[in-house]
């Protein structure tokens, strides 16, 4: 996923550059997700796939260089619009002292989030995504790591992004409910062409099955979006 000056990436980042602590992670690397594009960061264990996802968020505070969305730089004081547009879903997200329900509408507490909690919407993803309707009422710390990892998409989706950004997706759910995510994902998409996602996973055969749903074709599967990137 090379940049170009004449991109026209929904998302593009320039210059990339992190060290942690001894061990320079990223050394001036450009890259840019267009719309319409899935994107599957591949590589080993350690080798900076969740840190990239951070920094295509802008969540990575410790990162240097640039940030383009939709052509325009995101500069600091621009970050909080930027989230509107530009969500990151962590592998393990956190448990707040919430019930499931209050947690999706403290998402939209925020100034910079445009539009209101819709519980009709947050009742047909969780129906997608095989949720129970009274997984509402528990609190978070209550539901299992697979309940909380849909909780959780259920909420970004909700605030309707352009581009998703999916840590490990998959890990934590069983063959029904992974099948359930691709379908959603791909539906997700074909209702915007606008719309990508970029995911880290380690579930090769997940991967290709959201790549197939949403891209029918194994040769537009392969020709058009599926791209790796080796960290």
């Amino acid at each position: 996923m090379p940049a170009s000056p004449t991109s026209t990436a929904l998302l593009r980042i320039e210059g990339l550059d992190l060290a942690l602590e001894s061990r320079h992670l990223f050394s001036d690397i450009s890259a840019s997700v267009d719309r319409g594009q899935v994107v599957v960061l591949d590589g080993p264990s350690g080798a900076g796939k969740t840190t990239f996802l951070r920094c295509l968020s802008g969540l990575e505070s410790r990162a240097s260089g640039r940030l383009y969305f939709g052509g325009d730089e995101v500069l600091p004081k621009g970050m909080p619009g930027f989230r509107q547009h530009v969500v990151y879903v962590a592998q393990t997200p956190a448990r707040f002292s919430l019930s499931v329900q209050e947690s999706l509408q403290a998402a939209f507490s925020f100034h910079h989030q445009a539009g209101d909690y819709d519980d009709a919407h947050a009742l047909q993803l969780f129906a997608d995504l095989l949720l129970p309707e009274s997984l509402m009422e528990r609190r978070l710390a209550e539901i299992s790591g697979g309940e909380a990892a849909r909780v959780a998409l259920v909420r970004a989706l909700l605030l309707k992004p352009e581009l998703v950004l999916l840590d490990e997706p998959a890990a934590s759910l069983d063959p029904e409910a992974r099948s359930a995510l691709a379908e959603l994902l791909a539906s997700w998409l074909k209702t915007n062409a606008d719309r990508s996602i970029v995911v880290c996973s380690h579930e090769a055969s997940w991967c290709q099955a959201c790549l197939l749903y949403t891209y029918p074709s194994p040769r537009d599967c392969v020709s058009n979006i599926v791209l790796r990137l080796m960290l």
